[in-house]
Protein backbone atom coordinates (compact mmCIF):
# COMPACT_ATOMS: atom_id res chain seq x y z
CA UNK A 1 0.00 0.00 0.00
CA UNK A 2 1.77 3.21 -1.15
CA UNK A 3 1.13 6.40 1.93
CA UNK A 4 1.04 9.72 1.49
CA UNK A 5 3.21 12.08 1.86
CA UNK A 6 3.05 14.64 4.82
CA UNK A 7 4.67 17.64 4.20
CA UNK A 8 5.39 20.14 6.91
CA UNK A 9 7.45 23.16 7.83
CA UNK A 10 8.67 24.44 11.27
CA UNK A 11 9.71 27.59 12.56
CA UNK A 12 12.34 27.85 14.98
CA UNK A 13 10.79 30.00 18.37
CA UNK A 14 11.31 33.23 19.55
CA UNK A 15 10.96 35.30 22.69
CA UNK A 16 10.03 38.83 21.63
CA UNK A 17 8.43 42.15 23.18
CA UNK A 18 6.46 44.44 22.37
CA UNK A 19 6.82 48.19 22.90
CA UNK A 20 3.68 50.81 22.20
CA UNK A 21 3.69 54.12 22.18
CA UNK A 22 3.40 57.83 20.70
CA UNK A 23 6.93 59.10 19.15
CA UNK A 24 7.86 62.31 21.25
CA UNK A 25 10.53 64.48 21.99
CA UNK A 26 11.00 66.53 25.11
CA UNK A 27 13.04 70.44 25.74
CA UNK A 28 14.07 71.39 29.16
CA UNK A 29 13.29 75.36 29.32
CA UNK A 30 14.78 77.92 32.23
CA UNK A 31 13.23 81.65 31.67
CA UNK A 32 14.46 84.13 34.04
CA UNK A 33 12.49 87.40 33.91
CA UNK A 34 13.99 90.33 35.74
CA UNK A 35 11.74 93.09 37.42
CA UNK A 36 8.54 91.28 36.91
CA UNK A 37 6.56 92.28 39.92
CA UNK A 38 7.18 95.61 37.79
CA UNK A 39 6.38 94.15 34.48
CA UNK A 40 2.77 92.55 35.65
CA UNK A 41 2.39 96.74 36.15
CA UNK A 42 3.12 97.58 32.15
CA UNK A 43 1.00 95.00 30.56
CA UNK A 44 2.27 96.43 26.90
CA UNK A 45 6.09 95.92 27.80
CA UNK A 46 4.95 92.62 29.22
CA UNK A 47 3.57 91.27 26.37
CA UNK A 48 6.86 91.97 24.58
CA UNK A 49 8.32 89.84 26.75
CA UNK A 50 8.63 86.17 24.89
CA UNK A 51 10.13 82.94 24.82
CA UNK A 52 11.03 81.11 21.72
CA UNK A 53 11.82 77.96 21.17
CA UNK A 54 12.01 74.43 18.66
CA UNK A 55 11.27 71.07 19.23
CA UNK A 56 9.95 67.99 17.32
CA UNK A 57 13.51 67.51 15.00
CA UNK A 58 14.00 64.22 16.38
CA UNK A 59 10.66 62.65 15.20
CA UNK A 60 10.22 63.58 12.27
CA UNK A 61 7.98 66.98 12.82
CA UNK A 62 10.20 70.24 13.12
CA UNK A 63 8.61 73.19 14.88
CA UNK A 64 8.71 76.38 16.20
CA UNK A 65 6.95 77.53 19.70
CA UNK A 66 6.68 80.70 21.94
CA UNK A 67 5.73 81.02 25.33
CA UNK A 68 4.33 84.50 25.78
CA UNK A 69 1.74 87.08 28.24
CA UNK A 70 -1.43 88.45 26.51
CA UNK A 71 -3.82 90.52 28.01
CA UNK A 72 -6.97 88.80 28.62
CA UNK A 73 -10.56 89.88 28.25
CA UNK A 74 -11.05 90.57 31.85
CA UNK A 75 -7.52 93.01 31.49
CA UNK A 76 -5.11 91.04 33.61
CA UNK A 77 -2.35 89.58 32.06
CA UNK A 78 -2.25 85.78 30.72
CA UNK A 79 0.27 83.07 29.54
CA UNK A 80 0.53 81.43 26.65
CA UNK A 81 1.80 78.64 24.45
CA UNK A 82 1.43 78.95 21.01
CA UNK A 83 2.97 76.60 17.94
CA UNK A 84 4.29 79.17 15.29
CA UNK A 85 5.27 77.01 12.66
CA UNK A 86 5.11 73.34 11.57
CA UNK A 87 7.82 71.84 9.23
CA UNK A 88 6.78 67.81 9.62
CA UNK A 89 6.97 65.43 7.32
CA UNK A 90 3.78 64.36 7.65
CA UNK A 91 1.11 67.33 7.65
CA UNK A 92 -1.59 65.04 8.39
CA UNK A 93 -1.03 63.57 12.09
CA UNK A 94 -1.86 65.66 15.09
CA UNK A 95 0.91 66.86 17.77
CA UNK A 96 0.25 66.83 20.76
CA UNK A 97 1.90 68.74 23.68
CA UNK A 98 2.57 68.18 27.12
CA UNK A 99 3.52 70.99 29.53
CA UNK A 100 5.17 70.22 32.75
CA UNK A 101 5.94 73.11 35.30
CA UNK A 102 8.32 72.82 38.13
CA UNK A 103 6.87 73.22 41.28
CA UNK A 104 10.15 75.25 43.42
CA UNK A 105 8.64 75.51 46.50
CA UNK A 106 5.19 74.12 48.69
CA UNK A 107 2.04 75.94 47.66
CA UNK A 108 -0.47 76.73 50.90
CA UNK A 109 -3.21 78.98 51.74
CA UNK A 110 -2.85 81.84 54.01
CA UNK A 111 -4.09 79.61 56.43
CA UNK A 112 -1.60 77.57 56.40
CA UNK A 113 -3.14 74.50 54.86
CA UNK A 114 -2.09 72.51 51.22
CA UNK A 115 -3.45 73.97 48.43
CA UNK A 116 -6.63 71.70 46.06
CA UNK A 117 -7.15 73.41 42.89
CA UNK A 118 -9.50 72.28 39.87
CA UNK A 119 -6.41 70.39 38.72
CA UNK A 120 -5.77 68.36 41.89
CA UNK A 121 -3.15 69.14 44.95
CA UNK A 122 -0.64 71.10 43.87
CA UNK A 123 1.94 70.71 47.22
CA UNK A 124 5.97 70.36 45.77
CA UNK A 125 4.54 68.29 42.51
CA UNK A 126 5.48 68.74 38.79
CA UNK A 127 1.86 69.00 36.81
CA UNK A 128 1.30 67.95 33.74
CA UNK A 129 -1.30 69.41 30.76
CA UNK A 130 -1.78 68.01 27.34
CA UNK A 131 -2.83 70.34 24.44
CA UNK A 132 -3.37 69.68 20.54
CA UNK A 133 -1.71 72.54 18.76
CA UNK A 134 -1.66 71.00 15.61
CA UNK A 135 -4.46 68.72 13.43
CA UNK A 136 -5.62 68.72 9.79
CA UNK A 137 -3.04 71.66 9.28
CA UNK A 138 -4.30 74.14 11.46
CA UNK A 139 -1.90 75.61 14.35
CA UNK A 140 -3.23 75.74 17.91
CA UNK A 141 -2.22 77.98 21.00
CA UNK A 142 -3.22 77.18 24.50
CA UNK A 143 -3.85 79.38 27.86
CA UNK A 144 -1.58 78.18 30.52
CA UNK A 145 -1.85 80.90 33.44
CA UNK A 146 -3.57 78.27 35.86
CA UNK A 147 -1.49 75.55 35.05
CA UNK A 148 1.45 77.61 35.29
CA UNK A 149 0.87 80.31 37.82
CA UNK A 150 -1.70 78.01 40.17
CA UNK A 151 -3.06 81.07 42.01
CA UNK A 152 -6.28 79.82 44.15
CA UNK A 153 -7.62 83.25 43.62
CA UNK A 154 -7.01 83.34 40.00
CA UNK A 155 -9.75 80.83 38.56
CA UNK A 156 -9.99 82.83 35.76
CA UNK A 157 -7.28 82.22 34.27
CA UNK A 158 -5.11 85.29 34.59
CA UNK A 159 -2.01 86.43 36.98
CA UNK A 160 -2.94 89.19 39.94
CA UNK A 161 -0.06 90.99 41.30
CA UNK A 162 -1.48 91.18 44.74
CA UNK A 163 -1.17 87.01 44.77
CA UNK A 164 2.08 86.50 43.13
CA UNK A 165 3.87 85.19 46.25
CA UNK A 166 2.33 81.89 46.49
CA UNK A 167 2.58 80.97 42.85
CA UNK A 168 4.16 78.03 42.57
CA UNK A 169 7.71 79.47 41.26
CA UNK A 170 10.58 81.44 42.75
CA UNK A 171 10.52 85.08 42.84
CA UNK A 172 13.98 86.41 44.51
CA UNK A 173 14.68 90.24 44.12
CA UNK A 174 12.01 90.55 41.44
CA UNK A 175 13.16 87.65 39.41
CA UNK A 176 10.68 85.33 38.21
CA UNK A 177 12.27 81.72 37.63
CA UNK A 178 10.61 79.53 35.62
CA UNK A 179 11.38 76.00 34.80
CA UNK A 180 9.12 74.13 32.39
CA UNK A 181 9.11 70.53 30.42
CA UNK A 182 7.41 70.80 27.16
CA UNK A 183 7.49 67.67 25.11
CA UNK A 184 6.20 66.96 21.72
CA UNK A 185 3.63 63.92 20.47
CA UNK A 186 2.91 62.94 16.89
CA UNK A 187 -0.95 61.70 17.84
CA UNK A 188 0.44 58.36 15.90
CA UNK A 189 0.51 55.02 17.45
CA UNK A 190 3.80 53.04 17.17
CA UNK A 191 4.72 49.57 17.46
CA UNK A 192 8.49 48.20 17.77
CA UNK A 193 8.90 44.61 17.75
CA UNK A 194 12.42 43.78 19.45
CA UNK A 195 13.98 40.25 20.47
CA UNK A 196 14.41 39.51 24.23
CA UNK A 197 17.83 39.08 25.61
CA UNK A 198 18.51 35.37 24.98
CA UNK A 199 16.04 34.44 22.68
CA UNK A 200 16.27 32.88 19.06
CA UNK A 201 14.65 34.01 15.86
CA UNK A 202 11.08 33.32 14.24
CA UNK A 203 7.99 34.39 15.88
CA UNK A 204 4.01 33.89 14.43
CA UNK A 205 3.94 37.44 13.91
CA UNK A 206 7.04 37.46 11.53
CA UNK A 207 5.58 34.27 9.82
CA UNK A 208 2.32 36.24 9.32
CA UNK A 209 4.26 38.86 7.68
CA UNK A 210 6.16 36.53 5.02
CA UNK A 211 3.11 34.84 4.38
CA UNK A 212 1.92 38.19 3.06
CA UNK A 213 4.52 39.19 1.46
CA UNK A 214 4.83 35.73 -0.22
CA UNK A 215 1.14 36.00 -1.65
CA UNK A 216 1.74 39.57 -2.52
CA UNK A 217 4.61 38.14 -4.87
CA UNK A 218 2.59 35.60 -6.07
CA UNK A 219 -0.55 37.86 -7.28
CA UNK A 220 2.16 40.23 -8.96
CA UNK A 221 3.78 37.44 -10.78
CA UNK A 222 0.30 36.32 -12.10
CA UNK A 223 -0.08 39.64 -13.15
CA UNK A 224 3.24 40.59 -14.65
CA UNK A 225 3.50 36.59 -16.25
CA UNK A 226 -0.28 36.48 -17.20
CA UNK A 227 -0.73 33.35 -15.76
CA UNK A 228 -3.77 31.83 -15.73
CA UNK A 229 -5.36 35.40 -17.45
CA UNK A 230 -8.45 35.31 -19.32
CA UNK A 231 -8.83 38.88 -19.93
CA UNK A 232 -7.12 41.40 -21.96
CA UNK A 233 -7.05 45.04 -20.93
CA UNK A 234 -6.32 47.76 -23.62
CA UNK A 235 -5.19 51.25 -22.70
CA UNK A 236 -5.15 54.62 -24.04
CA UNK A 237 -1.37 54.22 -25.74
CA UNK A 238 -2.16 50.65 -27.31
CA UNK A 239 -0.70 48.74 -24.75
CA UNK A 240 -1.90 45.13 -23.97
CA UNK A 241 -1.69 44.16 -20.08
CA UNK A 242 -3.21 40.62 -19.45
CA UNK A 243 -5.49 39.90 -16.41
CA UNK A 244 -7.87 37.99 -14.30
CA UNK A 245 -11.49 38.60 -14.15
CA UNK A 246 -11.78 36.85 -10.80
CA UNK A 247 -9.63 39.28 -9.30
CA UNK A 248 -10.72 42.50 -11.27
CA UNK A 249 -14.44 41.44 -10.15
CA UNK A 250 -13.80 41.10 -6.58
CA UNK A 251 -12.26 44.80 -6.50
CA UNK A 252 -14.76 46.97 -9.28
CA UNK A 253 -18.39 46.64 -8.76
CA UNK A 254 -18.24 47.40 -12.70
CA UNK A 255 -16.23 44.50 -13.66
CA UNK A 256 -18.51 42.25 -11.49
CA UNK A 257 -20.98 43.26 -14.02
CA UNK A 258 -19.45 43.38 -16.89
CA UNK A 259 -17.94 39.70 -16.35
CA UNK A 260 -21.29 38.85 -15.09
CA UNK A 261 -23.67 39.11 -18.11
CA UNK A 262 -23.13 38.69 -21.65
CA UNK A 263 -21.31 42.19 -23.36
CA UNK A 264 -18.95 42.30 -25.85
CA UNK A 265 -16.29 42.54 -24.03
CA UNK A 266 -16.77 39.44 -22.27
CA UNK A 267 -17.35 37.36 -25.19
CA UNK A 268 -13.83 38.83 -26.93
CA UNK A 269 -11.99 38.68 -23.31
CA UNK A 270 -10.91 42.60 -24.42
CA UNK A 271 -11.59 45.71 -22.25
CA UNK A 272 -10.68 48.85 -23.74
CA UNK A 273 -9.84 51.37 -20.92
CA UNK A 274 -9.01 53.74 -23.46
CA UNK A 275 -9.10 56.85 -20.03
CA UNK A 276 -6.21 55.31 -19.04
CA UNK A 277 -2.19 55.32 -20.33
CA UNK A 278 -0.04 51.97 -19.21
CA UNK A 279 1.33 53.34 -16.32
CA UNK A 280 -1.64 54.55 -14.84
CA UNK A 281 -3.10 50.79 -15.60
CA UNK A 282 -0.04 49.57 -13.52
CA UNK A 283 -0.79 51.14 -10.70
CA UNK A 284 -5.02 50.87 -10.57
CA UNK A 285 -4.07 46.97 -11.51
CA UNK A 286 -0.96 46.70 -8.47
CA UNK A 287 -3.47 47.89 -5.91
CA UNK A 288 -6.54 45.40 -7.60
CA UNK A 289 -3.92 42.35 -6.99
CA UNK A 290 -2.04 43.43 -3.52
CA UNK A 291 -4.02 46.44 -2.30
CA UNK A 292 -1.42 48.56 -2.21
CA UNK A 293 -0.29 51.84 -4.54
CA UNK A 294 2.82 52.02 -6.27
CA UNK A 295 5.04 55.11 -4.76
CA UNK A 296 4.73 57.01 -7.91
CA UNK A 297 1.43 57.36 -8.15
CA UNK A 298 1.41 60.85 -8.06
CA UNK A 299 2.67 61.11 -11.41
CA UNK A 300 -0.46 60.19 -12.66
CA UNK A 301 -2.80 60.83 -9.86
CA UNK A 302 -5.89 62.19 -11.95
CA UNK A 303 -5.92 59.03 -13.99
CA UNK A 304 -5.85 56.86 -11.03
CA UNK A 305 -8.33 58.46 -9.35
CA UNK A 306 -10.83 58.52 -12.42
CA UNK A 307 -10.35 54.78 -12.44
CA UNK A 308 -11.22 54.51 -9.24
CA UNK A 309 -14.49 56.36 -9.30
CA UNK A 310 -15.49 55.12 -12.93
CA UNK A 311 -14.70 51.58 -12.06
CA UNK A 312 -16.06 51.51 -8.52
CA UNK A 313 -12.96 50.89 -6.46
CA UNK A 314 -13.96 52.45 -3.22
CA UNK A 315 -10.63 51.01 -0.98
CA UNK A 316 -8.32 52.81 -3.61
CA UNK A 317 -10.86 55.78 -3.81
CA UNK A 318 -10.66 55.91 0.20
CA UNK A 319 -6.65 55.63 -0.24
CA UNK A 320 -6.63 58.39 -2.62
CA UNK A 321 -8.41 60.45 -0.06
CA UNK A 322 -6.12 59.57 2.35
CA UNK A 323 -2.71 60.31 0.18
CA UNK A 324 -3.94 63.28 -2.03
CA UNK A 325 -2.68 66.41 0.85
CA UNK A 326 0.79 64.43 0.26
CA UNK A 327 1.55 65.69 -3.05
CA UNK A 328 0.09 69.42 -2.24
CA UNK A 329 2.58 72.34 -3.26
CA UNK A 330 2.32 75.46 -3.89
CA UNK A 331 2.32 75.27 -7.79
CA UNK A 332 -0.12 72.44 -7.72
CA UNK A 333 -2.81 73.16 -4.96
CA UNK A 334 -5.38 74.65 -7.28
CA UNK A 335 -5.64 71.83 -9.25
CA UNK A 336 -5.63 69.54 -6.57
CA UNK A 337 -8.37 71.34 -5.11
CA UNK A 338 -10.62 70.80 -8.40
CA UNK A 339 -10.13 67.24 -8.61
CA UNK A 340 -10.37 66.41 -5.14
CA UNK A 341 -13.81 68.85 -5.45
CA UNK A 342 -14.99 66.35 -8.61
CA UNK A 343 -14.15 63.01 -7.08
CA UNK A 344 -16.01 64.11 -3.68
CA UNK A 345 -12.62 63.58 -1.70
CA UNK A 346 -13.62 65.25 1.46
CA UNK A 347 -10.43 64.65 3.39
CA UNK A 348 -8.22 65.44 0.67
CA UNK A 349 -10.25 69.02 -0.04
CA UNK A 350 -10.14 70.18 3.47
CA UNK A 351 -6.68 69.75 4.07
CA UNK A 352 -5.39 71.59 0.44
CA UNK A 353 -7.90 74.14 1.03
CA UNK A 354 -6.12 75.05 4.74
CA UNK A 355 -2.93 74.88 2.79
CA UNK A 356 -4.08 77.56 0.31
CA UNK A 357 -5.62 79.66 3.46
CA UNK A 358 -1.91 79.11 5.64
CA UNK A 359 -0.09 80.45 2.34
CA UNK A 360 -2.92 82.92 0.89
CA UNK A 361 -0.05 85.94 0.99
CA UNK A 362 2.07 84.62 -1.78
CA UNK A 363 -0.92 83.96 -3.50
CA UNK A 364 -1.89 87.22 -3.71
CA UNK A 365 1.53 88.14 -4.06
CA UNK A 366 1.73 86.96 -7.45
CA UNK A 367 -1.30 87.78 -8.54
CA UNK A 368 -0.19 91.07 -7.66
CA UNK A 369 2.52 90.81 -10.00
CA UNK A 370 0.67 89.41 -13.00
Amino acid sequence: MRRGMNISFSVEAKRMKMISGLQSQTVELSWDIKDFKTLQELPEELEQVRFPFENGAEIGMKSTWEFSFRKGTNGKMEFWLEMLTYEGEDANVDVLGRCEAKQLKNIKTPDGRPLFTDRGLLNGREYLQLHTYYSGGTLGSANLTDFVFPNPYARSGALDPSNLAICAHNLYDGVLSLRLHFTVYLKNLVNMLEPMEGSKCGTRMEVDSACRLNQQNSMLAMLRDGIGSDVTLLSKDNQLINAHKCILSNKSSVFKTKFSTQMIEKEIELVEMVDMGSEALNIFLKFCYTGEIEENWGDFYEDVISAADKYDVPLLLNLCDEKLFTLCTKENCLDLVKVANQYKLGKAKERIKQFIVRNIDEFVDKLLEI
